[in-house]
């Protein structure tokens, strides 16, 4: 946990103490941090209107949440990976989905503290994507060993990757 909480505050410290973990122990705990994103996801976009069967759906939903946030983890990780490897990154693909579950981290407070404080939405909001960026390229730096404009590069074509899967998803759905 000093390692999450370190990335969060002083990046570099954090991950070198990301390099100390065993492997398995740093993919399960980006497992877990990627299913509280789906968990924090789920109770922001809590709507308690459905008459019938609400519990059941609840559940089906709270499931679905998590299963989408770790489908979600996978799938960034694997393009931020390629885009890496194409950009000659030296990173493995458990280097980039651990730094990737550790940029969620921030987006999770951020969520959880705007349940909380509704007024200072878009302060919040910002400031937790602002910190979740600063991890996430501090962290494709020092894993891909290469420079700022290759890591601008390889979060852009993420960020695009998704800016097209929501243009396009919306016609797809009937």
């Amino acid at each position: 946990m000093k390692s999450i909480f370190f990335s969060i505050i002083w990046s570099s410290k954090g991950f070198n103490l990301m390099d100390n973990e065993f492997e398995d122990e740093l993919f399960n705990k980006s497992y877990l941090l990627f299913g509280l994103f789906g968990v924090v996801n789920f109770l922001f976009n809590f709507d308690d209107t459905y008459e019938t069967n609400k519990y059941f759906f609840h559940l089906v939903s709270f499931l679905l949440s998590v299963l989408i946030a770790i489908i979600f983890g996978f799938i960034s990780s694997y393009i931020l990976f390629k885009t890496g490897k194409i950009l000659s990154g030296k990173a493995t693909y458990l280097d980039i989905f651990a730094v990737l579950a550790y940029s969620f981290v921030p987006l999770s407070i951020g969520l959880l503290l705007i349940l909380f404080f509704k007024d200072t939405y878009n302060l919040i909001l910002y400031t937790s994507y602002l910190i979740t960026l600063k991890i996430l390229t501090f962290g494709l730096l020092k894993y891909n060993k290469y420079g700022i404009l290759k890591t601008i590069v390889n979060i852009s074509v993420l960020v695009a990757f998704f800016y097209l899967l929501y243009f396009i998803l919306p016609h797809l759905v009937i």
